[in-house]
């Protein structure tokens, strides 16, 4: 974990492992635009923020 813009930002494999899943189903995600995520160089940052969100859009997807 980093901090950007004074927020909390995790990698792609740290966020895996918070959602249980793999991590390329982390980046297919980011790649679908579900999951906002910064990439400074090579590797994908996702904020706390965006984590919420992702979340939030995941629960109302289930739900719907």
């Amino acid at each position: 974990m980093i901090e950007i813009n004074g927020e909390r930002a995790y990698t792609t494999t740290e966020i895996a492992e918070i959602l249980k899943v793999q991590q390329q189903s982390v980046r297919k995600n980011i790649e679908r635009g579900r999951l906002k995520a910064i990439r400074p160089g090579v590797q994908y940052y996702i904020t706390e923020t965006a984590l919420r969100d992702f979340l939030e859009y995941r629960k109302l997807y289930k739900e719907g």
